[in-house]
């Protein structure tokens, strides 16, 4: 058991380090698509990164140490077809006309090994077939590639650490993966039993994405200062060197830059910053009209202003306004309020003209 275990215990140490290294991408990806991040396509997603990584794991450890796989001599490949049957037949003592002899057999290293390669392949023809709604010919192609990239690693010596393959590349191997990963597509209706489906989930993840949550606000803000954070580093740097004579004053760069950006750009584009277009979020004024130039500048002067430079400010103000006006929709912050612009989503709301330019669903109003 400890070689099925271990790879599986590495697997639930890395996926955390992994699962964290994506969620912003993946984020990111959510709010421009949908406009949201509906629990359970998320639980759907993950539970697949980290079954992946279970099968990757499971192929590559135990790893031995090198001057161990420098000592074999024992062949790398495995090419005839059906040697698992022969295998099965030699190292078992079945016998067909004796039942006693059924369960010995079928509890045989060689038989075990077969219905392992086939079961670790079984879920992957499930979230072929029921999330990414591969058909069947699809899922025979990905299940055998999957698994030929598993047997390549085994035989490249896991891409050249080791002086050569420490594991046997099986042309059985790619066959009962394969099956194994077509049996899972044929038992996929049965997961769809339980769970909503794809378009189900979609549905409902629009219709979600139509509400501008925090969190997704949140979301377009990193994006915006990630850009910020360049342009403010290029303008302390290419400002000295352009104008030497110029006084750098961190203060007047940093005024400039948030004017530019949180002002001239959403004005210019009807209320799109970087962020807020990636993340489908426009900036609007009262009636959802087009808000004037002073609006944009009342609103960010506010905020990057006076109550971020502030922090007892910013605390008390959004710590009041959260709790007063959470129930409310929209949810207007202090320096929404008296901008009188806000936040509202965009997806949905796009013309007939580019629907066909964007594979997005159109909902009803």
């Amino acid at each position: 058991m400890d070689a099925y275990w271990i790879p599986i215990r590495t697997a639930l140490a890395v996926f955390p380090l992994l699962a964290a290294f994506l969620t912003f991408p993946y984020m990111i990806y959510q709010y421009r698509r949908y406009g949201a991040i509906p629990f359970l396509r998320t639980v759907i997603l993950y539970s697949f990164l980290l079954y992946l990584l279970c099968m990757y794991f499971l192929v590559i450890l135990p790893l031995p140490s090198i001057e161990a796989v420098a000592g074999q001599t024992g062949p790398t490949v495995q090419l005839l077809p059906f040697q698992f049957v022969r295998d099965f037949i030699r190292e078992t003592k079945l016998d067909v006309m004796n039942p006693k002899t059924y369960l010995p057999a079928l509890t045989q290293n060689c038989f075990l090994q077969v219905i392992c390669n086939m079961v670790m392949f079984l879920p992957l023809g499930m979230y072929l077939r029921y999330y990414f709604r591969c058909g069947w010919g699809k899922t025979a192609v990905i299940s055998f590639l999957v698994s030929l990239f598993f047997e390549f690693t085994q035989l490249s010596g896991l891409y050249g650490i080791y002086p050569r393959g420490y594991r046997l590349f099986d042309v059985d191997d790619l066959m009962l993966n394969t099956w194994g990963g077509m049996l899972g597509y044929a038992a996929a209706p049965l997961l769809a039993k339980l769970l909503p489906s794809r378009e189900q989930l979609d549905q409902r993840a629009y219709l979600k994405g139509r509400a501008v949550t925090f969190c997704r606000r949140f979301a377009a803000f990193l994006l915006d200062w990630l850009l910020i954070g360049i342009l403010l580093i290029m303008c302390m740097i290419a400002v000295p060197f352009l104008l030497p004579a110029l006084i750098v004053v961190p203060g007047i760069i940093y005024a400039l830059v948030i004017a530019g950006y949180f002002i001239l750009i959403p004005w210019a584009t009807d209320g799109y910053t970087p962020g807020k277009w990636i993340c489908r979020i426009r900036i609007t004024g009262k009636n959802e009209r087009k808000p004037a130039l002073y609006q944009y500048a009342l609103r960010y002067g506010l905020l990057y202003f006076v109550l971020i430079p502030l922090p007892v400010i910013w605390v008390c103000g959004y710590i009041f306004e959260i709790c007063t006006g959470y129930r409310e929709r929209p949810r207007l912050l202090l320096h929404e309020r008296i901008s009188r612009t806000e936040c509202v989503s965009t997806v949905g709301t796009i013309t007939k003209d580019k629907q066909k330019h964007e594979k997005i669903w159109l909902l009803p109003a």
